[in-house]
C-alpha cells in the first residue's frame, strides 16, 4: 500500500532565509488550510505562488509537489519534488529524506520503481533509530512489491511492523496491507489471511473506506484460494459498500477485479463477466491514461483481460476475441505510456541538472566578481600591490601586537618616491607612464623578503616596512638592496628608462607613535633623501627639522606655514578655479567643481599638493575649509548652465572637517549657514574621499544624513584609489561615486592592459546596483570620452573639455566647454 500520504518529515525545520519570509509563510500556510479543508484548486493557487515568490524555497516544492501528485499530475510534481531534494542535499537540510520519499513515490506512480526504491533505500538509512524510520520502511515494502521483489519486500514490511511504537490505525493498516500482499506473492497464504483479516479489522468504514476496501478484497482473494467461497463473497459485499464510500478509483478496480475472479471461480461465467465489464468501465470513466498512476493502469489492463477470459468461458467466442484485442490495445497504450514518462522523467532530469550547472556556473561567476571586487579594495588597480589603506591596517596591527608586548615592535617604515617619473610621464605619455610604474612594481616584489611589507601609496610614492628584530638584515642594508635595484634601467617599449629612487625611512622607537605618526617621519626622511639628490635617509629625530629646509619659491616649510597663517587670518591669496563637470549622454553643462588654489605674498603660484598637507598639520584646514564652501556656494549662485539650468558647484571637504572635535564648526553647521544666508541648498554636492568616510563610517553615515536632509548632495571623490568596505558603502548616504583619474586612461582604445579598463567598468556597474550616479575624473582625450560615453557613465570631467577658470573668466570657460562638446561628442 502507499504510504505517500503518511510521509512526513522532521519538524526542526530549517527553513532557508526567504526575501520576503511573511509573505511565502502566508502562502504556504493558506495552501495548507485549503488542503486540509478539501480546496484542492486553492491550495494548488497559493502553493505556486509561493514558488514564484521564492524559487528556492524547499517547501514550497515539496507542498506543491505533494499537492500536484494528488491531482494525478506527476510529471510536474516530480520536477517539483527533485527541486526540493535538490535545494536540501545543498543546505545539508535532515529535511531531504522527507522530501526523497514523497519523490519515490511519485516515482512510483510513473512506473519507475527502480529509482524510487533507491530512494526509498537512501531515506531508510539516514533514518533509522527515528520515529518517521517505520513509515519510510512501509513504503520501501510497497516499492519492493511494484518493483517484484515480494521477499525482500516481506521482509522489510515484517520489520516495520515490528519497529511501530505509535498509534497511528491508517499507517498500521497500510503496512499490513503491503505485508498481506507480499505473503500471498510468496505463497504464504495462511499468514496472508491473517495480516489482510487483521488489515480489515484495525480500518475504520467510515474514515478509510478506501484502506477497508482493498483490505475486504486481498482477504477475500486469499479465501477464493482456500475455495472459501461464502466467506470471500461476505467480504467482497463490505469492499463494494467501501469502494463506493470511498470514490477512489483502485479501491474500487481492486474490489469488482476481485468480484470477477470469485464468479470465475464458482463458474459464473456471465456474472464474471458484468464485474470485469464494470472494472473496465470504471477505469475509463476515471479520465485518459495520463492522469492515472502505475497502479491504476495495471488494473485497468487486468480488467480487459479478465473480461475476455470470463466471455471465453462463457462460450461467447466473439465477445471475447473483441474483449481480447482491446486488452491487447490498452496494454500497447499503457506500455507506451510509460515508454513516454520515463523519456520525460529522464529529460527532466537532464533539464534539471543543466539547471544547477548553469546556476552553480552563475554563482561562481558572480563569487568571481566579488572576490575581484574586494581585491580591488585592498589593493592598487594599476600594480596590483597593495594600496594605502591595506599598509594602514598592517601596520597598525604590528603596532597593537608591539604595544601588548613586554617590548617595542621591531619594525621600520619608509616611503619611496621615483625621482624623473613625472618627466617620463609627461615626454612619453601615461600609457608609457603606467607600464613604467608596473616595471617598478615588479622589481620591488623581486627584492622583497619574506616578513616585508610592500605597497603602493599613490602616484610615484610606495611603502615599505621591514623588520627589525633579532637575526633581520640591517635596514641600511635593505635599504640600499632597493636603491641599487632601482638604478637599473628600465625597458619600455623598446627604451631604456633611467630612474632614481629617494627612500625615507624611520624606526618605530616611541610606543604613542601612530602608523600616521611613523609615516610622518618617513616622510621627513624622504624630504633630506630627495635634497640630497635620491639614495635612502633613516629619520631617528636627530636631524635638523626638514621644515626649514627650501620649499616653494624658495620658502622654508615653517615660513610655507607662516604664510599660510597670514593669509587665512587676512584673507588673501586664496581663489578658486571652476572646472565644469558635463553630462556624457545628454551632452550639456551639469556645474562645476571648485578648486582651491594660493599664491605666496610674492605671487608665485604653490600646488595644492604642498600647501594643502601643511594646512592639515597647522589646524587651519578648518577656518579655510569653510570659506571655500560658502565662497564657492555664494560666488555661484547667479550662475545658470547654458542651456538655463541652475548651476550646480562641487566642493571638497577634507576628512578633518567631517570628523570634528569639541568647539569646531561641522560641515552640517557650514551648510545650514549658508541656508540661512539664502543660498539653495539643491544646487550644492559635497566631495569626501574613500578614506575620510572609512575612518569612521558610522559617524560619516550619520553627518552626511543630515546634509542630505537639508538637501545637500554628496560624492565619493577619487573612488578605487582607497579602501571601502561594501557593506559600509551599501548603507552611506551618497548619490554620487567619481572615478579617480588614474584609472581613465585605461579607457583609451590602445590601452596595453584592456583588462583594467573593467575596473571602470566594474565601478560603474557597483554604482548603478547602489543607484548612484557615475563620474569619470581625467578625461583627456575624445577616445576617453567616447569609451565612458559607450559604458553609460553619466558624467565627466578633465582637460578635454577645460582646464578651468577663475570667476571672472566663468562664463567663457562655459561658453569653450559647450563648444569642445560639440567637436568631442
Amino acid at each position: 500500500m502507499n504510504l505517500r500520504r503518511e510521509a512526513r518529515e522532521p519538524t526542526d525545520r530549517r527553513p532557508t532565509s526567504p526575501p520576503h519570509p511573511t509573505v511565502v509563510q502566508a502562502l504556504l500556510d493558506a495552501a495548507s488550510q485549503h488542503r486540509a479543508a478539501g480546496d484542492i484548486t486553492l491550495a494548488l493557487h497559493a502553493a505556486r505562488a509561493a514558488v514564484g515568490a521564492e524559487p528556492d524555497n524547499d517547501r514550497a516544492h515539496v507542498l506543491l509537489g505533494t499537492l500536484l501528485a494528488s491531482c494525478g499530475e506527476n510529471l510536474e510534481a516530480h520536477q517539483h519534488l527533485d527541486r526540493a531534494v535538490t535545494l536540501r542535499q545543498i543546505a545539508r537540510s535532515p529535511q531531504v529524506h522527507g522530501a526523497r520519499v514523497n519523490r519515490a513515490m511519485v516515482r512510483l506512480s510513473l512506473g519507475d520503481a527502480e529509482a524510487a526504491i533507491q530512494d526509498l533505500l537512501l531515506a531508510e538509512t539516514a533514518l533509522r533509530g527515528t520515529p518517521w524510520h517505520a513509515e519510510v520502511e512501509g513504503n520501501l515494502a510497497y516499492a519492493l512489491l511494484v518493483g517484484g521483489d515480494a521477499e525482500r519486500a516481506e521482509q522489510v514490511a515484517r520489520r516495520a511492523l515490528d519497529s511501530r511504537h505509535d498509534t497511528n490505525l491508517r499507517v498500521h493498516a497500510a503496512m499490513l496491507l503491503n505485508h498481506g500482499e507480499a505473503l500471498a506473492q510468496l505463497g504464504r497464504h495462511d499468514e496472508a489471511i491473517i495480516a489482510f483479516r487483521e488489515a480489515a479489522g484495525c480500518t475504520d468504514l467510515d474514515r478509510w473506506p478506501g484502506l477497508h476496501a482493498i483490505a475486504c478484497a486481498g482477504l477475500a482473494s486469499q479465501l477464493r484460494r482456500r475455495e472459501d467461497f461464502g466467506a470471500a463473497g461476505t467480504q467482497l459485499q463490505r469492499g463494494l459498500e467501501a469502494g463506493l464510500r470511498s470514490r477512489e478509483l483502485r479501491p474500487q478496480l481492486e474490489v469488482r477485479l476481485e468480484c470477477a475472479r470469485l464468479h470465475l471461480a464458482r463458474g459464473e461465467f456471465d456474472a464474471a463477466a458484468v464485474d470485469a465489464e464494470a472494472a473496465t468501465l470504471l477505469g475509463m470513466a476515471a479520465g485518459g491514461l495520463d492522469t492515472l498512476g502505475q497502479s491504476e493502469l495495471d488494473l485497468r489492463v487486468q480488467a480487459h483481460e479478465l473480461r475476455a477470459q470470463a466471455l471465453a468461458a462463457a462460450g461467447r467466442w466473439r465477445e471475447a476475441h473483441a474483449a481480447l484485442q482491446a486488452a491487447r490495445g490498452e496494454e500497447r497504450a499503457v506500455s507506451a505510456l510509460r515508454a513516454q514518462r520515463q523519456l520525460s522523467l529522464a529529460q527532466a532530469q537532464v533539464d534539471l541538472q543543466e539547471a544547477q550547472a548553469a546556476r552553480d556556473r552563475a554563482e561562481a561567476e558572480a563569487q568571481h566578481k566579488s572576490e575581484a571586487l574586494a581585491h580591488l579594495t585592498t589593493h592598487d588597480a594599476l600594480t596590483g600591490l597593495p594600496n594605502r589603506a591595506h599598509f594602514m591596517q598592517q601596520l597598525g596591527t604590528h603596532l597593537q601586537r608591539g604595544r601588548h608586548s613586554d617590548h617595542t615592535a621591531h619594525l621600520a617604515v619608509g616611503i619611496l618616491n621615483l625621482s624623473r617619473f613625472r618627466r617620463v610621464n609627461d615626454a612619453l605619455g601615461h600609457s608609457a607612464g603606467d607600464r613604467l610604474l608596473q616595471a617598478v612594481a615588479e622589481r620591488l616584489r623581486c627584492w622583497q623578503q619574506p616578513d616585508e611589507h610592500l605597497a603602493r601609496m599613490g602616484g610615484d610614492e610606495f611603502l615599505v616596512m621591514l623588520p627589525t628584530g633579532p637575526g633581520c638584515v640591517p635596514v641600511t642594508e635593505r635599504a640600499q638592496a632597493l636603491i641599487q635595484a632601482l638604478d637599473e634601467p628600465f625597458m619600455i617599449d623598446g627604451d631604456p628608462l633611467k630612474l632614481r629612487g629617494s627612500l625615507g625611512l624611520t624606526h618605530w622607537t616611541n610606543s604613542t607613535h601612530t602608523a600616521e605618526d611613523l609615516l610622518r617621519l618617513a616622510d621627513q626622511g624622504l624630504y633630506l633623501a630627495k635634497r640630497a639628490g635620491g639614495g635612502y635617509r633613516l629619520w631617528e629625530g636627530q636631524q635638523p627639522d626638514p621644515g626649514e629646509g627650501q620649499g616653494p619659491g624658495g620658502m622654508g616649510l615653517l615660513s610655507l606655514e607662516r604664510a599660510l597663517t597670514r593669509s587665512t587670518l587676512e584673507g588673501k591669496g586664496f581663489t578658486l578655479l571652476h572646472q565644469p563637470i558635463i553630462d556624457l549622454q545628454r551632452g550639456h553643462v551639469l556645474g562645476v567643481e571648485s578648486l582651491l588654489r594660493w599664491c605666496t605674498p610674492g605671487g608665485m603660484p604653490v600646488s595644492p599638493a604642498v600647501f594643502v598637507p601643511v594646512l592639515e598639520d597647522s589646524g587651519l584646514l578648518d577656518q579655510v575649509g569653510r570659506w571655500v564652501l560658502l565662497q564657492a556656494w555664494q560666488e555661484l549662485e547667479p550662475f545658470s548652465t547654458p542651456d538655463g539650468t541652475p548651476l550646480r558647484v562641487s566642493v571638497n571637504v577634507s576628512p578633518r572637517q567631517l570628523h570634528v572635535h569639541a568647539g569646531q564648526s561641522s560641515i552640517v553647521d557650514i551648510v545650514r549657514e549658508g541656508v540661512a544666508l539664502g543660498l539653495d541648498p539643491r544646487r550644492l554636492t559635497l566631495e569626501l574621499t574613500e578614506s575620510s568616510l572609512m575612518q569612521d563610517a558610522a559617524h560619516a553615515a550619520r553627518i552626511l544624513g543630515e546634509v542630505g536632509d537639508l538637501g545637500v548632495r554628496v560624492a565619493i571623490d577619487d573612488f578605487g584609489t582607497g579602501y571601502s568596505s561594501l557593506s559600509v558603502l551599501r548603507d552611506l548616504p551618497v548619490h554620487t561615486l567619481k572615478i579617480d583619474r588614474t584609472f581613465t586612461a585605461d579607457l583609451a582604445a590602445d590601452s596595453a592592459d584592456p583588462t583594467r579598463a573593467g575596473f571602470v567598468q566594474v565601478v560603474h556597474a557597483l554604482a548603478n546596483t547602489l543607484n548612484l550616479t557615475t563620474v569619470i575624473e581625467g578625461i583627456e582625450r575624445p577616445e576617453q570620452a567616447r569609451a565612458a560615453q559607450a559604458l553609460g557613465i553619466q558624467a565627466a570631467q578633465g582637460w578635454l573639455y577645460h582646464r578651468g577658470g577663475f570667476l571672472h573668466e566663468l562664463p567663457q570657460v562655459l561658453a569653450d566647454t559647450v563648444a569642445k562638446m560639440v567637436r568631442n561628442p
